[in-house]
């Protein structure tokens, strides 16, 4: 009886195989533009029927037996094929992911090809992981004692990783949030830098000094960062003078707006929207004080553009004779 379902089922698989390569020949030829999509739907419906058939004629027969933790194990021709299947399945949706939406994601959120590629790993090693979990499920294996055991070692490394872990978690949440990115000026404990790098464990920010600080990504979230880049890489600067109270505040103006201009010609990197502004702030003890504000295009250029505007600034309050009081400390020696 055995011999005779074995050989009905060759040649029932063997027509299936003929017909499906039949119509795939047929589809390649007359249908150029959909034949991919044609074979693709052929090579699935035959193995799926396929499949079916011996899901029917051969799910109790099993001819492989062993044992897997104190439990016997029948492994049948139809786990095996199903095992297959489900193999063949996931190899088609991690390329699917790999290929075309993942791509796609980082696209959208601007995540460079390093760290895209990085991600797209840890995606393969995650979807890897479960199916080698139910592969061995639908053998029949039973993995209580795989479950029981994996517990103990990930709460284990869950308390020795901690910290790697937050900042690989970290790491993604930056990756797709995009609190700082890549080419940011930001400011952590008065320290000015620009980020260089963002692994999945931590940031690298170059100083204006030169000088790179590996900082653990989860500083990022947890602790107070100035991102001077977030969003508009405009930034306004202020400058504070102050002039005596002989100064004429009509020229005060007109000097400070003249340096402005200059250094935007010479420089320009200084907007001319919004405008800027000579704001007279308050009448102190000694002077009056005045605000200068004014706004450039990058963060970036924040230190060159006021060094030019300081030397600007007294170039301009000599021409026009303004005063600018200075404190005088009178030293004497008992």
């Amino acid at each position: 009886m055995e011999l005779k379902q074995l050989l009905f089922s060759f040649i029932f698989i063997i027509s299936v195989i003929v017909i499906s390569s039949i119509i795939i020949i047929i589809s390649k030829k007359f249908f150029k533009t959909i034949g991919g999509v044609i074979v693709s739907i052929v090579c699935w419906g035959a193995f799926i029927v396929i499949l079916n058939h011996l899901s029917t004629a051969y799910k109790s027969m099993s001819f492989i037996k062993t044992s897997f933790f104190g439990k016997k194990v029948d492994i049948s021709l139809y786990t095996i094929c199903l095992t297959i299947f489900l193999i063949i399945v996931v190899s088609k949706v991690s390329k699917l992911l790999k290929e075309n939406i993942l791509p796609k994601v980082y696209k959208k959120y601007k995540i460079d090809a390093s760290s895209g590629y990085k991600f797209s790993k840890i995606v393969y090693y995650i979807v890897l992981f479960i199916t080698v979990l139910l592969a061995l499920s639908l053998l029949g294996i039973n993995l209580t004692p795989l479950t029981v055991f994996a517990s103990f070692f990930g709460v284990g490394i869950g308390f020795g990783m901690q910290n790697i872990i937050s900042n690989f978690i970290s790491g993604i949440i930056i990756l797709f949030d995009k609190p700082i990115k890549i080419g940011d000026r930001v400011v952590i404990n008065e320290i000015t830098g620009d980020v260089m790098d963002i692994t999945m464990r931590a940031t690298v920010l170059r100083t204006l000094d030169n000088e790179n600080i590996i900082i653990p990504n989860s500083y990022f979230l947890d602790e107070k960062v100035v991102n001077k880049s977030y969003k508009d890489r405009r930034l306004r600067i202020k400058i504070d003078i102050g002039v005596s109270y002989d100064s004429d505040m009509n020229l005060v103006k007109k000097a400070f707006l003249e340096a402005i201009d200059e250094v935007r010609e010479e420089k320009g990197k200084i907007l001319k929207y919004p405008e800027p502004e000579i704001n007279f702030l308050n009448i102190s003890a000694s002077t009056f004080d005045i605000s200068i504000f004014v706004w450039i295009a990058d963060t970036i250029d924040e230190i060159e553009i006021r060094s030019e505007l300081y030397y600007k600034i007294v170039e301009k309050t000599r021409k026009y004779n303004i005063d600018m009081p200075y404190t005088i400390l009178d030293v004497r020696n008992n």
